[in-house]
């Protein structure tokens, strides 16, 4: 049978099994309170399970088939759907918002700047630059390390973004960005959010935050437009027409960008955060870890040609986000009722795919709570379901910058352990923000010690 049309024939009506949660609110009290304990509930449902959160029926999808099935084999079904209608507001009809024809043209457009020919000439100018924002750094003292990994991820957008080290648009950049993501924050507080028309003061401070941001943004492009010689950056590479598949027009071109800096650099900072938070924990491994990096380099700083030499490092990278992917679900909404697993799914149901807990799924890895980078092997990566591990998402809406993320990701890291010793001045991980990235609800501090 042809997938596409599975919809079409219904042999249930079995609703999914899961906890039912008080009235009205559901298990609302439980996934803000605290969003580890609310996903860990979930397993003992099954592969297909049912939550009641607010007034929404959220379905979750805890299989790698049934995952599948939903991003790949009958993806003409699941759509975006009204829980990202919010995030247009700072992404506007860019690669992660957009749907259908829109999504694919414009997909189309922006693909031959993310080949890897293309991305991989980046390396040099994001070694660089972690070089130099580094070497600024006290010797000793204590940091907020998402605040600083935000910092200088942003710094690295922009440089590959836009070709500027220009401090004043880092600054405005970086606090509309900051702002914008509280009030998302805040808004994911409520599954009933307050329309952005009203002239609340989240609302005018977001309004506020996003004019500083788009400025920016339409003052580089107009003097890009205007320049007489081609830039290698990626707005150079997104105003050809290498392809023929023709030149953006200024709106969508402007949602894009805003699109590529917040992506670009949140999660990755996000994924570095995490890796900083397991490495301070095991001063040993961190000890091995600079001796390796200073072999690789001859003692020097990290250079972009030393990514692929970088084996343990990118371990260390990928096992952080196994336990705290960045973006921690993704979701999507049922245009036609369909079945899943032997489970009814009604049209317009709210699909959730919780990477944050198939990451966790011991039928996959082995001790999946313990932080453990070396079980990154070639063979093992092989051995896993396409769906167990997918940090960046999966099928044709893949994460474009995913090649970009881990060379970020790589050459950072590797930098910052390879000049300072990271050292725990807390326990354990302040609680997990319930967002649409995997945010700290308060800060992370850490005390660095220059090498």
């Amino acid at each position: 049978m042809d997938m596409k049309y599975r919809s079409a024939v219904m042999t249930t009506k079995k609703h999914p099994p899961g906890p039912k949660g008080l009235p009205f609110i559901g298990m609302a009290h439980v996934f803000f309170r605290d969003v580890m304990e609310y996903i860990k509930m979930l397993p003992p449902y099954g592969d297909v399970v049912q939550v009641p959160v607010a007034g929404h029926k959220m379905i979750y999808m805890l299989h790698p088939d049934h995952i599948q099935y939903v991003l790949i084999k009958n993806r003409d079904n699941f759509v975006k759907g009204k829980f990202f209608e919010r995030t247009k507001l700072i992404f506007g009809d860019g690669l992660v918002t957009s749907e259908g024809e829109l999504w694919k043209a414009q997909r189309k457009k922006m693909a031959p700047a993310f080949q890897h020919r293309h991305v991989d000439t980046f390396a040099e100018p994001i070694a660089e630059t972690v070089s130099t924002l580094f070497e600024s750094y006290p010797s000793e003292g204590h940091i907020s390390v998402e605040s600083e990994m935000m910092a200088v991820t942003l710094e690295i957008a922009l440089q590959i973004l836009f070709g500027t080290h220009a401090g004043q648009d880092v600054e405005v950049v970086g606090r509309a960005f900051s702002q914008m993501s509280e009030f998302f924050a805040s808004a994911s507080e409520t599954f009933l959010p307050l329309p952005i028309w009203l002239p609340t003061p989240a609302n005018r401070g977001f309004q506020r935050s996003f004019n500083e941001l788009e400025g920016v943004v339409t003052r580089i492009i107009e003097e890009r437009k205007g320049a007489s010689e081609q830039r290698s950056d990626l707005l150079g590479l997104l105003l050809q027409d290498e392809e023929g598949h023709g030149v953006m027009e200024d709106l969508q071109l402007r949602d894009e960008i805003r699109t590529l800096l917040l992506a670009g650099h949140e999660t990755t900072a996000l994924g570095l955060t995490y890796a900083a938070w397991f490495l301070s924990g095991e001063p040993e491994r961190q000890e091995k870890m600079a001796a390796e990096i200073n072999a690789i380099t001859g003692g020097g700083p990290v250079r972009g040609e030393h990514f692929e030499a970088l084996t343990s490092v990118e371990q260390v990278f990928k096992e952080a986000m196994r336990l705290y992917p960045p973006a921690p679900i993704t979701m999507r909404e049922s245009v036609n009722e369909d079945e899943i697993g032997g489970y009814h799914i009604p049209a317009g149901a709210n699909i959730v795919i919780p990477m944050l807990l198939m990451h966790r799924d011991p039928r996959w890895f082995d001790e999946p709570e313990v932080f453990k980078p070396e079980r990154w092997t070639p063979a093992f990566e092989k051995s896993l379901p396409r769906f167990a591990y997918f940090p960046f998402g999966g099928g044709p809406r893949v994460c474009i910058g995913s090649r970009m993320a881990m060379l970020e990701g790589v050459l950072v890291l590797a930098e910052l352990i390879r000049r300072f010793q990271l050292t725990r001045t807390q326990d354990k991980l302040p609680k997990l923000m319930p967002s649409i990235t995997l945010r700290l609800m308060k800060p992370l501090m850490m005390q660095i010690t220059a090498r």
